[in-house]
Formats: C-alpha cells, sequence, structure tokens
C-alpha cells in the first residue's frame, strides 16, 4: 500500500511468501490477506538502521514452527501497528531525546 498509495500485493504473492515483514509505522489496510503467514512487525526506523538484522529475524520466525501466525488470537495481537503517536515517538523525538 505505500505512503504513494500504491497498488496491493497480489494475493499469489502473499499466499507464496514464507514470512510476511510488516515495516510500517501506519496500520496496514486489508490485513486479513495475510491470514495465517508467519509475520514479523516492525517500525521503518529499524529496517533502515538494521536490515540484516530483521532480515535475520525474519528468517528465524519463517523456519520455527512456533511463530505466531497472522489471524492468530496471539498473532492479532501482536500484529498490529503502533498508532500514529506512538510511531512518531519511537522515530524522529526518540533520535532526538536519544530513546530507542
Amino acid at each position: 500500500q505505500g505512503s504513494a498509495g500504491s497498488t496491493a500485493i497480489p494475493q499469489s504473492a502473499i499466499d507464496s511468501a514464507d514470512v510476511i515483514i510488516f515495516a510500517c509505522d501506519l496500520e496496514v489496510k486489508n490485513k486479513v490477506r495475510f491470514n495465517g503467514k508467519p509475520f514479523l512487525q516492525i517500525g521503518v526506523s529499524k529496517v533502515l538502521v538494521d536490515a540484516d538484522s530483521v532480515l535475520a529475524q525474519a528468517v528465524t520466525i519463517a523456519t520455527s514452527e512456533k511463530s505466531p501466525k497472522y489471524g492468530d488470537i496471539a498473532g492479532q495481537k501482536a500484529g498490529t501497528a503502533p498508532s500514529a503517536k506512538e510511531a512518531t515517538r519511537r522515530g524522529f523525538l526518540a533520535k532526538l531525546f536519544g530513546k530507542k
């Protein structure tokens, strides 16, 4: 979906994915498309700062049978993106005030 309002990812691409990385600071629309997929919810700034670590974490999630799946009760709660205010607090303001 992206900030530019780009076209949604085709369902065939989602279905063939081993893991979904939600690298976003705002809520993704129509998340039911990802039901049953292992996922990682992470802010955009973390990916920009430490992409290798994020990808390693995604591989771990993809290969673990214990990873929550989007749509599971535990997974759905964990898959909720932070509010815009929380995302800002962890992004720009966190850097400004030296918080993580």
